[in-house]
């Protein structure tokens, strides 16, 4: 991993850095000196991200247990999202202590004792890494999820996604936290996101109902253009592919580039899935074929592509769910001549 790995590193004497030196005179900078100010470079932009992160997270926990809990997929979904934000949230304290440890020690007790041991290092930089790579496997499942539930809950999409994308996210994740090979995990998680929104584009345009689920969610809710736009980029996987692709060509090219994009992604691996569950429990998906909440659609859509999403939103619902085939007939509000609430996946 690239965050602290260099604090492991020998002392060995390098350029001076004026900066530095106003500060701290006599010293000369050292290779852990200049980690440690990666240190707090990266706490600064975790923690601009993670304020963002925890609003959605409050958001998608609260659309979640809005009308209960009554199925696997939900559970499953805010256990997840619950994960993923305390793991981001641990790890983001770890960086912003060793910051202010660094920083009192370096003040107020000499130079000498500035450092973090070897020992200390190697284990932090441990935590460090299964924390990331816990995010990155359970924020792709949500991923790969999603892009089945697009796909009508295919048998060979999920055989692609498990049998060949999951494994080999968990496989190389896991070879990059035993052995800091973030070049590989990082290009392979790439690989496997550009296929999830390769797939996810392909089956908008292959299916006209989904461009005019689009124009009805925008002709009853009359979103603005941001909005629409923000929700597609999300729920398409486009932004988090981009990132994907700047951390890539960051762990490849530069050391700098790629610590301060690791500490970017650290929390984006977790934001993504985050608004992505956020839409999908609102029920403000636009290329998903879903419906807004409350709202119905005229279209009737494709059973087995709408069960699974609306087990995620509200389970008293209209629209094209009035005709889902895994519905059962309960007490709820009626919907097009008939009463239904969602089953359990």
């Amino acid at each position: 991993m690239l965050f602290l790995a260099p604090i492991a590193h020998h002392l060995r004497p390098t350029m001076s850095n004026p900066v530095h030196e106003t500060c701290f005179p006599n010293y000369e900078l050292r290779d852990q000196q200049i980690a440690q100010f990666k240190v707090s470079y990266g706490a600064f932009l975790m923690s601009g991200i993670h304020s963002f992160l925890v609003v959605a997270f409050a958001l998608a926990v609260q659309q979640l247990r809005r009308n209960g809990l009554h199925t696997n997929t939900k559970k499953t979904l805010l256990a997840s999202v619950i994960v993923m934000f305390l793991s981001a949230t641990a790890l983001l304290a770890g960086m912003l202590y060793n910051v202010y440890w660094v920083t009192t020690t370096y003040l107020f007790q000499g130079y000498d004792e500035v450092f973090l041991s070897w020992d200390s290092a190697v284990a932090f930089n441990a935590i460090q890494a299964i924390a990331f790579t816990i995010n990155v496997i359970v924020g792709q499942a949500i991923v790969l999820w999603h892009t089945w539930v697009i796909w009508e809950r295919r048998k060979w999409v999920l055989g692609v996604a498990i049998g060949v994308m999951f494994l080999a996210t968990i496989a190389t994740w896991i070879v990059s936290a035993l052995f800091l090979l973030m070049v590989i995990s990082a290009s392979a998680s790439l690989g496997v996101n550009f296929w999830c929104t390769a797939m996810i584009i392909g089956k908008t345009k292959l299916r006209p109902r989904a461009g005019r689920n689009t124009a009805a969610f925008a002709q009853a809710n009359q979103p603005a253009t941001f909005e629409r736009l923000f929700v597609v980029t999300v729920e398409s996987g486009l932004a988090y592919t981009f990132f994907w692709a700047l951390f890539t060509a960051a762990v490849w090219s530069s050391e700098i580039f790629g610590f301060l994009m690791q500490s970017i992604m650290s929390i984006v691996v977790v934001l993504h899935p985050t608004l992505l569950v956020l839409l999908l429990a609102s029920n403000k998906t636009l290329l998903g074929g879903d419906a807004p909440s409350g709202g119905a659609i005229s279209h009737r859509s494709r059973p087995s592509e709408q069960h699974a999403l609306r087990h995620v939103a509200s389970p008293s619902v209209s629209g094209p769910y009035a005709d889902d085939d895994n519905a059962t007939l309960s007490g709820s509000p009626k919907v097009h001549g008939k009463t239904l609430s969602i089953t359990s996946v």
